[in-house]
């Protein structure tokens, strides 16, 4: 897959994304937002070209959550977790 996240910014991410499974590698993290707090942790990822959303159930909803650089804040993959700043109304999707 190719890496959109600066890997120097993202200690580790880089290493993340060249693993077999590609974007998938992120099913299992909990996504939070840095105002709305935990959403959930990601069920799926779509790739629709040309974005790649993760899903995330909310209130028994699925909610698609791009995955762009410019909404990372932090990725840390030991404890399988993304903090985003993500744009208001999102969630309302």
């Amino acid at each position: 897959i190719d890496i959109w996240v600066d890997p120097e910014k993202y200690e580790g991410l880089e290493e993340l994304s060249k693993k077999e499974e590609g974007w998938n590698v992120f099913i299992g993290f909990t996504i939070a937002d840095e105002s709305f707090g935990e959403i959930g942790k990601i069920a799926d990822i779509y790739e629709l070209d040309p974005q790649i959303f993760a899903s995330v159930m909310v209130d028994g909803e699925e909610k698609l959550i791009p995955l762009h650089e410019d909404l990372f804040l932090e990725v840390d993959q030991e404890k399988k977790h993304i903090l985003f700043d993500l744009p208001e109304g999102i969630l309302d999707l």
